[in-house]
């Protein structure tokens, strides 16, 4: 039975190393597996970072040209338009100067030809009065001959013994006569002259009456001209005064829209590159969480996988980061055990602690400072001490019944003298401890990431 025993003891080991050994050649592999699926996943997101860096940028390259075409769109498009007013208002202004320098012109005109026009109804009086004194003296001419002819034909009238004397007065009369019909006939073509000369001057008269009245209506059309021409050119100095106002106001304009288009090109720069930083920060984040939360559910996984039916009390375990291997070398293959009810199948059930429990050695630290977990394990817990590598051989005999020493690297030391050093035999209890201690620290350094990537 005791060679039996042994054989059956070398087999149980040889069994527990074999599945250590493919426990650790699963882990290896997953990890394998894993390790290279990160490495491909951060070239992935690598590349993706890169490629909306680029998007990223070029859009921004690009809204920044089409706001700049914008800017300077809109900018030569009201120039043109201050421009043209200017130009308008100097073209109106110069128009109307050159029609007030012509009314001035036509006025002075108009004036000279006012004062010919009197000048020449004034010489046209004077000659109808002398045209009238010639009428006169004709008529009277005309009536002393008229009375003479009557007078001699009185004087012929019974007085035949006289016509010899009268023959010679009538000879000398009728030489009068001749004489007196040679002045009348001159004085007719006079008086005809001057009658030709008075109705002339007479259509004259009416011609200048109506160039008067003419003029005297373009005078008042050109003095209307000229009030309207001044009413204009106030108008238009005061338009061209508010167009000057306005370019000013509109240079101003101008000229505080370009300084705020500087501060918002400065402002569009500076938040671009922090907009930029920040991306690039988030992307780094994203890749960081995405890498975490990769290995938190490989890791995760990898932990359900080997979680036995019915739970196991590891699970339950809280260890302090480092002190894994001191766990899983003092408990080994017993935290794979699930709590159990008395009359159930086999794992830890609970019980009455000691009342007095035996002290550890004196200098030996208690692992339940770094461990906590389920009651049902503190009588156990409460018995293992946490020494140096070099203490724990001197400190083996001093261990009471059911007491252990383990080192953090994993070495053991039994009150029954047994002792298992780390490197011969792993514990895969203290593996999986460490990765549960892994999981918790990378979700909270996934909740961290998630948080640094969302500011």
């Amino acid at each position: 039975m005791a060679a039996q025993l042994a054989q059956l003891a070398r087999q149980a080991r040889q069994a527990a190393r074999y599945r250590e050994i493919g426990d650790l050649l699963r882990l290896a592999e997953g990890m394998l597996l894993y390790r290279r699926w990160k490495e491909a996943d951060e070239a992935r997101l690598a590349a993706e970072s890169v490629l909306r860096e680029r998007t990223v940028e070029a859009a921004q390259a690009e809204t920044a040209a089409r706001g700049a075409g914008k800017s300077r769109l809109v900018a030569e498009d009201a120039l043109p338009a201050l421009r043209e007013e200017e130009t308008i208002a100097a073209t109106v202004l110069q128009r109307l100067h050159v029609q007030r320098d012509t009314l001035n012109d036509q006025e002075t005109r108009a004036l000279q030809t006012i004062e010919t026009l009197n000048g020449r109804i004034g010489q046209m009086g004077r000659d109808i009065e002398r045209e009238t004194g010639l009428n006169k003296d004709a008529g009277e001419t005309i009536d002393r001959l008229e009375w003479e002819a009557k007078e001699l034909t009185k004087a012929g009238e019974g007085h035949d013994q006289r016509m010899e004397m009268a023959g010679d007065q009538a000879r000398e009369a009728a030489a009068v006569l001749q004489q007196r019909e040679s002045s009348l006939f001159e004085a007719t073509e006079d008086v005809a002259r001057l009658a030709a000369r008075h109705q002339s001057a007479q259509r004259l008269l009416d011609d200048s009456r109506k160039t008067l009245d003419r003029s005297e209506g373009e005078e008042a059309k050109a003095r209307s001209a000229v009030v309207a021409s001044q009413t204009a050119l106030t108008k238009a100095s005061g338009d061209f005064e508010t167009a000057r106002g306005a370019e000013k106001v509109a240079v101003t304009v101008a000229d505080k829209a370009e300084a705020a288009l500087i501060a918002a090109d400065s402002a569009r720069t500076e938040t671009q590159g922090r907009e930029a930083e920040a991306r690039a920060q988030r992307s780094e984040a994203e890749g960081e969480a995405g890498a975490l939360r990769a290995e938190v559910t490989a890791l995760a996984k990898l932990l359900k996988r080997d979680t036995v039916e019915g739970g196991q009390v590891m699970d339950q375990m809280r260890v302090s980061p480092g002190y894994e291997k001191a766990l899983g070398a003092a408990l080994a293959d017993d935290l794979r055990a699930p709590i159990v009810t008395l009359d159930g199948p086999s794992g830890w059930v609970p019980i009455a602690s000691y009342s007095h429990d035996p002290a550890l050695p004196e200098g030996v630290e208690p692992l339940a400072l770094h461990v906590s977990g389920p009651e049902i394990l503190g009588r156990r817990i409460a018995q293992i001490g946490l020494v140096d590598g070099d203490l724990g051989g001197r400190l083996q005999a001093q261990l009471r019944p059911g007491q252990r020493l383990v080192s953090i690297e994993g070495d053991l030391w039994r009150w029954d003298g047994y002792r298992a050093w780390a490197e011969d035999a792993p514990s895969a209890a203290a593996l999986r401890l460490e990765q549960l201690n892994r999981l918790e620290a990378l979700k909270q350094e996934l909740e961290h990431v998630g948080a640094r990537a969302d500011g």
